[in-house]
């Protein structure tokens, strides 16, 4: 840990340096500007991979993080339509597509269809490297936002409001995440938006983020960092008392 309090802050100095280099070179030399400022750049981005590390390594780890999981799905009540079970569907797929994304193992337990392609009730296990990790803040309450595509007349084409919910068991241990009745997520598909309440975290762009790649793995990382954030912020308070 120490070595990388040193290096992070040897590398802030050099980092001050190239400011003040490119600062003081601008008007003389273009290309030795750009070749700092790419460096500074690299500077920045492994800081941020040092800082994520550091606080990981300060704050204990679950003893479950590196468990494989089971992901059950279940849709919940709605305002009109089937858009809960179109919905519940979509999140499922969107783990499956996470799982292919990561190269983890994607085994489906239990798959209970809906009509007109909706899924009421879906289970899966995921086996690969840190799995839980990643998937221990998904268990909740996911609430959608959207207006039904067909088989409404024009004057129903208003928003329908559906939820539906996450269970997240780390294997072998059962012990569930978080309530059930927790809203943690809602996606507004007629904003564009998908908003993580519990961290005020707004991401846009709801078909990529369903498709399970960068962007869900973008907000599952700030998810970590803020839990991580939280519990050293928790152990320096007690270290206080």
């Amino acid at each position: 840990m120490k070595n990388c309090i040193c290096f992070i802050g040897s590398q802030l100095s050099k980092q001050r340096f190239l400011l003040a280099m490119a600062g003081a070179e601008a008007g003389e030399d273009t290309q030795m500007l750009e070749l700092a400022k790419e460096e500074q750049k690299g500077i920045r981005k492994l800081i941020e991979t040092l800082q994520i590390k550091l606080l990981q390594s300060l704050v204990p780890s679950d003893k479950h993080d590196a468990s494989d999981v089971i992901v059950e799905v279940a849709a919940g009540r709605t305002t009109g339509g089937d858009i809960c079970q179109q919905f519940t569907r979509e999140i499922f797929e969107m783990y499956q597509n996470f799982a292919s994304y990561k190269q983890w193992a994607f085994e489906v337990l239990n798959y209970t269809p809906a009509e007109y392609g909706g899924l009421h009730h879906a289970a899966a296990r995921i086996a690969g490297e840190s799995v839980y990790r990643h998937f221990k803040y998904e268990g909740g309450m996911h609430r959608v936002q959207r207006i039904p595509e067909v088989g409404l007349s024009s004057r129903m084409q208003r928003i329908h409001t559906g939820t539906m919910m996450v269970i997240v068991l780390p294997q072998p241990d059962e012990v569930g995440t978080r309530s059930q009745s927790e809203r943690i997520r809602t996606y507004n598909f007629t904003q564009d938006r998908v908003t993580d309440h519990r961290i005020s975290y707004v991401t846009r762009d709801i078909k990529e983020f369903l498709s399970g790649g960068e962007l869900l793995e973008e907000l599952i990382s700030e998810l970590l960092k803020s839990a991580e954030t939280e519990a050293l912020l928790e152990l320096v308070e007690n270290s206080r008392d």
